[in-house]
């Protein structure tokens, strides 16, 4: 984490295969550790495929302390919630029944191949 602050964010790298740190950027202005500091009640989306708002509305229940994506990561994605409109978690489950990680991250670094049955059109356009 330190080097990324001291180093990465300044050269717009990411720190993490969902936070996108030029889409980051272009949204809500530099400074890319917002996302790792904001807490769940002023969420920002890491990337275009995570909608921060969307995951809220399936988790009301969600600690301010908690930010989205942390919870997404650690819990949600094994509980079936979608990180966005256009990702099905549970359809990407099903389709990739081998798959150990949360579907979105796995999709994410397995280079966002084409997927009809849960990602929608718009996936990738979260927030």
């Amino acid at each position: 984490l330190l080097h990324y602050v001291l180093k990465g964010a300044a050269r717009m790298r990411s720190p993490h295969p969902l936070f996108d740190a030029e889409w980051h950027a272009g949204r809500y202005g530099p400074g890319g550790l917002a996302l790792l500091v904001a807490s769940a009640e002023t969420p920002q989306d890491p990337g275009p495929e995570f909608s921060s708002e969307h995951y809220l509305a399936q988790k009301p229940g969600l600690s301010a302390d908690v930010h989205p994506l942390a919870d997404y990561l650690m819990r949600g994605a094994f509980d079936g919630i979608d990180p966005s409109p256009g990702f099905s978690e549970a359809a990407y489950a099903r389709a990739h029944p081998n798959v150990m990680e949360p579907g979105l991250l796995n999709w994410v670094r397995s280079g966002r191949p084409a997927w009809d049955q849960g990602v929608s059109a718009g996936a990738g356009a979260a927030g």
